[in-house]
């Protein structure tokens, strides 16, 4: 029964960046805000693998991988601008200590054509697709941020999806937390770089990544 709980709340949070906030008034006063955000031991509620939306950007980043790694092997293989600013993306980064390389990655995905996703929509957009368009919703673009550190060398346990409701704008928000050597950052496709204290209006409901699943809001009541 927790899980069925715990998966209902989830696929609330699939509706981020709707283009007309819920209807729905939500109860999230129980949950924390995601100043209080911080990477721990805490052992993750269920595999991200057993989570349809993500199972299924992951078959689609697979799918779509070779594609990608032509392009950044040779840029004669690359289908359009885009894709070929991206390829340039990943060489200037690779050139950079870690703390720039979170700047330039931050810098580049927020400056893409920003989406809001339809209400009710449950699409979790691959990277390729958010490079090779240069646009997507807030969880695409966080995710595209996720993805891309990976390719540079960043670690699984250090990034993490994180879905909130945003108590300003009444509406499910995505952003992505990444541990830095002076701390936590979050990459938000609205505020920027910022430390987690930057986000007292926002509660926090889950995080994901591919080592899991993270419940912030045991006690958070969606009603009608």
């Amino acid at each position: 029964m927790r899980n069925v709980i715990v998966a209902a709340v989830i696929l609330a949070g699939l509706a981020a960046c709707a283009s007309t906030p819920s209807t729905r008034a939500l109860v999230v006063r129980a949950a924390p805000t995601v100043s209080e955000f911080r990477f721990d031991d805490t052992p993750a509620l269920y595999d991200a693998r057993d989570f349809g939306p993500w199972a299924a950007m992951s078959a689609n980043n697979a799918a779509e991988a070779a594609a990608l790694e032509r392009c950044i092997a040779d840029r004669d293989a690359c289908d359009g601008g885009h894709l070929l600013r991206y390829r340039r993306l990943l060489e200037l980064a690779a050139e950079l200590p870690r703390e720039e390389q979170l700047e330039l990655v931050q810098e580049y995905f927020n400056a893409i054509d920003q989406k809001l996703q339809r209400a009710g929509a449950d699409d979790w957009a691959s990277l390729y697709r958010v490079a090779a368009t240069n646009e997507g919703d807030c969880k695409a673009i966080a995710l595209a941020k996720y993805f891309t550190l990976r390719r540079l060398g960043f670690e699984a346990e250090d990034l993490r999806l994180v879905m909130e409701w945003d108590d300003r704008e009444d509406d499910w928000h995505a952003l992505l937390a990444v541990r830095g050597a002076e701390g936590t950052y979050m990459l938000d496709s609205i505020l920027g770089l910022q430390e987690p204290r930057s986000f007292p209006f926002a509660y926090m409901v889950y995080s994901i990544s591919e080592n899991g699943i993270w419940d912030h809001a045991p006690d958070f009541v969606p009603v009608p």
